[in-house]
């Protein structure tokens, strides 16, 4: 997966068939308030390849771990909350790549007043 990728959160059985009986898949917890992102269409954000681990502050490389645009911990499974805000750790496995469809964009040439069809990535 890349940047800017289009992707389903696979079912919540299909999630849970992964998990062990931590609820980690390759030790990255899948946390309660991620279920609710299950079937929804999201976006790659950026792809995860060290973050720094608070209870040891050791930056530890990681594979297979993206983060999605605007997906962020709530704080609910904290009695308490949190008002932290931390993007969630998304392992590939949870995820599956939707091919977007093509869409036909139309390009403005304003100095010559012209205008062309542009076709994935193709100009007729």
């Amino acid at each position: 997966m890349q940047p800017g990728d289009l992707v389903r959160v696979r079912t919540r059985e299909e999630i849970e068939a992964t998990l062990d009986g931590q609820n980690e898949l390759r030790s990255c917890l899948f946390m309660a308030e991620m279920w609710r992102y299950c079937g929804t269409e999201q976006r790659v954000l950026k792809l995860v390849e060290r973050f720094l681990d608070e209870r040891t502050y050791q930056v530890k490389r990681t594979s297979g771990i993206v983060l999605l645009e605007g997906v962020i911990c709530q704080g609910m499974a904290f009695p308490q909350g949190c008002d932290r805000s931390c993007f969630i750790f998304w392992r590939e496995e949870w995820l599956e790549k939707i091919e977007e469809p093509q869409t036909t964009k139309w390009t403005v040439n304003k100095q010559f007043n012209t205008s062309k069809e542009v076709n994935g990535g193709n100009e007729k």
